[in-house]
């Protein structure tokens, strides 16, 4: 059957438009597919990236480019191109890639050489050197290609060459063929520019005549040849010279430029604040304080911190006057000279400032308080520690408190520290036992004096009857007298040992002097922990704390007395 519209069988136009539905779906999913791929390469591409290097990854970079290039210059060759590679992997700049080829050129083995300058072209294919690479490249594969294999170890035909210690070849290896030009003497440096806001155009001019007038953006003199213009951020690896860089007008900002002097081997990053009109540099502080406050250019401190150690941010170039400070340290200050497209490390050491505090609380319900003979307040229970600042060294404290001894000693102040110090005072012994055996002494003296004299009186009556002759032998006086004699003197030895008592408890104390006890110490604002807090004489703190007043009085010895036959005068 055909079809009215086109004169095709039904069937075979049902085909053709079901052909045709699967084809715009697979397109669809094809441009899905590569739109996917393009924004992959745009996150990948390093020198396209909007974010900013952080100093860590910068540092990294660095580090890694100057390792290799100390390896290039010591020799070590075979060394130096497992770094730049190792480079290449981990932050994909295309410098670490033909410095890579330079170092196995010169181990001779060009067709390696080759292929990594083939990928410094591919990864970088706007690269100033592009045509002498492409050339230096044909010559290389050219070397390779006519290369004669060695019986001893020498060139082979992918040109290696046998290497001697630290990867440097050995001086018996065949020289290079005479078409293939001296290897460069040099690594390529890697700079990296970027502007804040991004996307301003950059333009890179080299210094190709040393008799060259001075650059002026405007008029470009003759003698200085363009060799990047692109946006930022951008990447570019760059042969050892003079260069002038130029950041051109970009919506309300203005143009920019400085000088540049490249060296081989190294990592320059250059990054302008547009606002400011400045090139940057990264500026990274540290110090033995972790979280030390840091200040830039504000002595007295009236904005906020620039950054709390360690921190690395960007500055201006030029002189800048640095502060650090921290609790209990003595603020540093330091002029730092930042220059750009290079990071300035700075580690400062802070030292304690000579002043401290004592932290101090009591275990009874008040507490008055001295320091150096100068009350600094009264501390009551519930309250928070009183804290006293002061000169660092041995400092006087005395504590007192109704009813309790005092506390006066000495305790040792840190310098830029607080030491918690939490006094335990002891109770005042009581004196009522003492005064009890004074008065019961008191009284047996007085009645053995009575008793003596009444003794002594009927002594002498009766020795006057005796000698009148009208003395009797059962007089009832004489036992009377010998009675109030044995009283006597039971009264006299019971009232010295009561008064000898007394005495002894009046001057003796049976409970331990007041005293302190410390906490570790703490930095300054540092809350002191919870098993520490004062809570007043209710509070229960570790047994290693526990007051010597809470224990109980040993006892004194008990005392039994006994008549004693003291005679008297009977």
């Amino acid at each position: 059957m055909l079809s009215p519209e086109n004169g095709l069988p039904l069937s075979r136009r049902c085909f053709r438009s079901l052909l045709c539905l699967v084809s715009a779906r697979l397109a669809r999913l094809l441009s899905g597919l590569t739109l996917g791929v393009l924004l992959f390469l745009s996150f990948a591409a390093p020198a396209q990236s909007g974010a900013p290097l952080r100093s860590e990854t910068l540092k990294a970079i660095r580090a890694q480019m100057e390792k290799g290039q100390g390896l290039f210059l010591a020799k070590d060759y075979e060394g130096a191109a497992k770094i730049f590679e190792q480079g290449y992997s981990q932050h994909s700049y295309p410098a670490f890639l033909f410095n890579s080829g330079v170092c196995l050129e010169r181990l001779r083995r060009y067709s390696e050489a080759a292929d990594k300058l083939d990928e410094y072209l591919r990864v970088d294919p706007d690269a100033p050197d592009a045509p002498s690479v492409r050339e230096r490249i044909e010559k290389l594969r050219a070397a390779a290609a006519s290369a004669v294999p060695s019986g001893d170890g020498g060139v082979d035909g992918d040109g290696g060459a046998e290497a001697g210690e630290g990867g440097a070849a050995v001086d018996a290896a065949p020289p290079p063929p005479a078409a293939l030009p001296p290897a460069p003497a040099d690594t390529k440096s890697l700079i990296i520019i970027e502007t804040e806001p991004e996307g301003a155009p950059v333009r890179l001019f080299q210094k190709t005549s040393p008799t060259a007038a001075k650059f002026r953006p405007n008029a470009v003199p003759p003698g200085w040849k363009e060799v990047l213009t692109k946006r930022a951020p951008a990447s570019v690896s760059l042969d050892e010279g003079d260069y002038h860089l130029v950041v051109e007008k970009f919506r309300d900002f203005n143009t920019t430029d400085t000088e540049v002097r490249i060296e081989s081997g190294r990592v320059f990053h250059f990054r302008a604040n547009l606002s400011q009109g400045k090139f940057m540099g990264f500026l990274r502080v540290s110090a033995n304080v972790e979280g030390a406050q840091i200040y830039v250019d504000d002595p007295k401190k009236q904005r906020p911190p620039w950054g709390r150690t360690p921190s690395a941010e960007l500055v201006s170039r030029g002189k800048h006057q640095l502060l650090v400070v921290a609790p209990g340290f003595e603020p540093l200050a330091k002029t730092v000279v930042v220059e750009q497209a290079q990071q300035v490390d700075i580690q400062v050491s802070l030292v304690r400032e000579r002043f401290g505090s004592i932290r101090i609380d009591a275990n009874t319900p008040e507490a008055r308080i001295e320091v150096e003979g100068r009350p600094i307040g009264i501390w009551r229970a519930g309250q928070a520690p009183m804290e006293h600042r002061l000169l660092a060294g041995r400092r006087k404290v005395v504590v007192r408190a109704d009813g309790h001894k005092t506390f006066d000693g000495f305790v040792e102040v840190p310098r830029g520290q607080v030491l918690p110090v939490h006094a335990e005072l002891i109770p005042t012994p009581s004196r009522g036992a003492a005064w009890t055996q004074a008065i019961v002494g008191a009284v047996f003296l007085g009645a053995g004096t009575y008793l003596g004299l009444e003794s002594n009186s009927l002594h002498d009556e009766l020795e006057e009857d005796r000698i009148a002759g009208t003395l009797e032998r059962d007089d009832e006086r004489i036992n009377r007298g010998r009675l109030f004699a044995i009283g006597a003197d039971v009264g006299f030895v019971i009232g010295g040992v009561l008064a000898g008592l007394a005495t002894y408890n009046f001057i003796k104390d049976p409970l331990p002097e007041s005293g302190l006890s410390l906490d570790p110490v703490l930095e300054p604002g540092a809350a002191a922990p919870k098993a520490n807090k004062a809570k007043g004489a209710t509070e229960k703190r570790p047994a290693g704390h526990t007051p010597a007043a809470r224990r109980a009085p040993a006892r004194g010895p008990s005392i039994e007395f006994g008549l004693l036959g003291i005679g008297g005068r009977f």
